[in-house]
């Protein structure tokens, strides 16, 4: 149950996330009733810098997005510049390559990109869960003109999987099966999973915390991440310092 929890939401902006998809609607429940319980912001500091980390699960309660949007409209007015998730798939690319792209994501994670409450999307119906809702940029006060989306797009995140990990070749089931249908092609790799959708979009957002000169920055990201963002950053900057702030929802 541990390591199901440690999976569970791994999500993305524009109505889309990642999940695990295992899980039942039962744990999607608890996972949302422990984050609102336990949601906080992680602080670190160097002395001269100043990063806040909000770890968002992607498919809960009215209320808990309404807090994640007043933190970050308060982090906004206290001079942080706000990073947010979200792998962007308006790329210039044709329909077919889109395509291409969307089933090299499926055969790697074992869905397509969508909304938790995507009914075309055969793998995230079980996520419809009576008062639950998804993670939206409006939802959370994100502001896509001031703030900075730190992802990929959906053809650079499968370009930086293919430079380490190979070219991702699908299969005549994967070709076959039409992108929102059930995926039952194969089990999906964890190990490649988690490259995928932690090791190198964590990487990134640290590279582009390097190379911003802002003093303060505030990170919007799945809450499974924080674990690696935090050693990211202390291995790119050792003089970091982690702090906690519990905002728990009344």
């Amino acid at each position: 149950m541990n390591r199901l929890f440690s999976f569970f939401i791994r999500s993305l902006p524009f109505l889309m996330a990642f999940s695990f998809i295992s899980c039942s609607t039962i744990l999607v429940k608890v996972k949302g009733n422990l984050m609102r319980k336990l949601y906080s912001i992680d602080y670190y500091s160097n002395g001269d810098r100043t990063i806040a980390f909000i770890g968002v699960n992607h498919l809960n309660k009215p209320e808990y997005f309404a807090r994640i949007a007043k933190d970050i409209d308060s982090l906004r007015r206290d001079g942080y510049l706000i990073f947010y998730e979200g792998i962007r798939t308006n790329m210039k690319v044709s329909p077919e390559q889109k395509t291409e792209l969307q089933k090299k994501l499926r055969s790697i994670t074992g869905f397509h990109l969508s909304s938790y409450k995507d009914s075309t999307n055969g793998d995230m119906k079980k996520f419809n869960v009576k008062g639950y809702v998804s993670q939206t940029m409006a939802n959370t006060g994100i502001d896509t003109i001031r703030d900075v989306n730190a992802d990929y797009n959906l053809k650079t995140l499968i370009e930086a999987y293919e430079a380490e990990k190979g070219e991702v070749k699908l299969s005549e089931c994967d070709l076959k099966t039409p992108i929102g249908k059930k995926y039952r092609c194969k089990k999906v790799n964890q190990e490649n999973y988690d490259f995928l959708s932690l090791t190198i979009r964590d990487r990134l957002v640290i590279k582009m915390i390097q190379e911003s000169k802002a003093k303060k920055i505030a990170v919007l990201y799945g809450d499974l991440h924080k674990y690696s963002f935090e050693r990211k950053l202390k291995a790119y900057d050792s003089t970091f310092n982690y702090f906690r702030v519990a905002n728990p929802i009344r």
